[in-house]
């Protein structure tokens, strides 16, 4: 890895990084916040209504698919020969993701989903606590599985927000021909956002915006990298991720796919067949 590709990596990585913080003290910020609305009537939501109730772990197997989903786009970065410049573009997607999470959590407060959600009373009332909680959602993921319960924090699904950018991001670089496995990867996405749905933690048009916000901060990304610009003001870190990239936003021909490891045998040889032209494997 030669010095710019660093300076790329450290740069898009502290993006990534600093934008999830700025969400988490968002986070911390709408849980005191919402407290003051805590007697309002829950917002009608039909899906609440026609989706059964799995309120107490809907969001633990959530973030299962999660971390599923986490594993596999892992695994898309350790077999593609750009894995740097991949991870610097979905460090830089998803840091502007989370940073408009953070904007409209503080530009709007919801109410509660549900009567029988419990949110404790203000988590922080001092500068020092802001941080000492803010610290703490962070270095824990914002998961419920590590025991962060936070209220107010609803328009948009930052659960919604990271099961679909994994899940474009595996469909979008993994190899063509793992057809069935991206299906996978779509009914896990769907699956996921069913269970935020049923845990009653989200109203149902959370999940909604940020499944369009996801797909539209996605492709937009990948439009400007097939138009070859070299900046754009909704991703800072783009000039460092793309300075020296000549492909595609799929990665056109210049992607290749590798296994770095000598066993297993037959997966090396099925990803140095995703390298071959499609005329010689059809020969």
């Amino acid at each position: 890895m030669d010095a710019y590709s660093k300076l790329s990596l450290l740069l898009c990585s502290s993006y990534f990084f600093l934008c999830l913080f700025v969400c988490s003290f968002m986070m911390v910020v709408a849980h005191n916040n919402v407290i003051t609305v805590q007697a309002v009537t829950p917002l009608d939501d039909l899906m609440h209504r026609l989706t059964p109730s799995l309120m107490g772990n809907g969001m633990e197997m959530c973030e299962a698919v999660a971390l599923t989903l986490l594993v596999l786009a892992l695994i898309t970065l350790l077999i593609r020969g750009d894995r740097v410049l991949l991870w610097c573009r979905l460090a830089t997607i998803a840091g502007t993701v989370f940073l408009l999470r953070a904007a409209s959590m503080f530009m709007t407060t919801i109410p509660i989903p549900h009567p029988a959600i419990e949110c404790a009373g203000r988590v922080a009332s001092t500068p020092w606590e802001y941080l000492q909680r803010t610290v703490d959602v962070y270095i824990h993921g914002g998961l419920y599985i590590n025991g962060v319960k936070i209220c107010g924090d609803y328009m948009f699904s930052g659960h919604t927000s990271g099961v679909t950018l994994l899940s474009l991001f595996i469909c979008q670089y993994m190899p063509a021909s793992f057809r069935v496995l991206k299906l996978a990867v779509v009914g896990l996405n769907i699956l996921g956002t069913f269970f935020i749905i049923c845990a009653r933690e989200h109203y149902s048009v959370d999940i909604l915006i940020a499944l369009v916000i996801c797909v539209l901060c996605f492709n937009y990304y990948h439009a400007l990298v097939d138009a070859k610009k070299s900046s754009s003001w909704l991703y800072p870190s783009f000039p460092f991720a793309e300075q020296f990239s000549s492909c595609g936003g799929g990665g056109g021909d210049c992607a290749t796919f590798e296994w770095p490891f000598s066993h297993p045998l037959c997966l090396a040889a099925a990803l140095a067949d995703c390298n071959l032209p499609s005329k010689i494997k059809a020969s």
